[in-house]
């Protein structure tokens, strides 16, 4: 009887080498959740407030219908990191509520990215608009600045220098946004995302997803674009009494 031998091929692909998945075990929530199918721990993550947001009788239709001062940020794309997103936040004259207005994820080039961000000023009531701005990031706002005729907004468009400190830290911070989460600051129209099968990829549900599986998830674009405004309307919305007591909530 002959006998054949099988070719000597890897059981698997170079990158889940041993070395590989060594790597990836170093980090305990993420092994287990894509080696060893095991659901993140709710501890791991850092927006478990996000979810009590969610207004379902909020129709976003009629918040753009009110007019809401409006405070836009730009996540954008760099070599290693491709994608963009833009978040719109509205404020609630006298009050302490933020709405999400609108978010936009897409892979544009400067100049794309700049129509796209004309499009979404011409459907709000802007006030600001913050863009993340470091050696790759600062062609856009060149590029709006120098079409004036084309972007009606250039003069309100201010750049945001990003850094691992500025991100981390509580008062300024990713984590000061679930401090406002927790404290029913924000509103979201959920009639955006109800009905929607668990599957949609859309950009109000990837958005959803970015924030319930953050530091975990596959992406993080919207929320740092979600970031951008509401830091924006920090610096830059009219001081009230409630602006006052957001600065006060946001440094406990």
């Amino acid at each position: 009887m002959q006998r054949f031998a099988l070719p000597k091929v890897p059981a698997w692909q170079v990158k889940h080498s041993r070395a590989a998945l060594e790597a990836v075990a170093t980090d305990p929530a993420m092994f287990n959740r894509g080696y060893r199918m095991l659901a993140i721990n709710p501890g791991d993550l850092v927006f478990p407030s996000w979810v009590k947001c969610r207004q379902r009788g909020l129709v976003l239709a009629e918040l753009h219908r009110r007019r809401l001062p409006a405070y836009i940020g730009v996540d954008l794309s760099s070599p290693s990191r491709p994608g963009n997103a833009i978040a719109v936040v509205g404020l609630e004259p006298g009050s302490l509520h933020r709405y999400l207005l609108e978010i936009v994820f897409g892979n544009w080039t400067s100049p794309e990215t700049a129509s796209v961000l004309a499009e979404v000023c011409s459907r709000h009531n802007v006030q600001w608009i913050q863009v993340e701005n470091n050696a790759y990031q600062g062609a856009l706002i060149d590029w709006v600045r120098k079409g004036k005729d084309e972007f009606p907004y250039w003069m309100k468009i201010e750049p945001y220098t990003t850094g691992q400190l500025s991100k981390i830290d509580r008062d300024i911070g990713l984590p000061a946004l679930e401090v406002e989460f927790h404290n029913g600051a924000w509103l979201l129209p959920w009639s955006e995302w109800d009905g929607h099968p668990p599957v949609c990829r859309c950009d109000w549900c990837r958005l959803d997803a970015e924030f319930r599986m953050y530091p975990k998830g596959a992406s993080f674009d919207g929320i740092m674009a979600v970031f951008f405004a509401r830091d924006a309307a920090n610096k830059w919305a009219p001081r009230t009494t409630a602006g006052r007591r957001m600065g006060r909530l946001n440094q406990r």
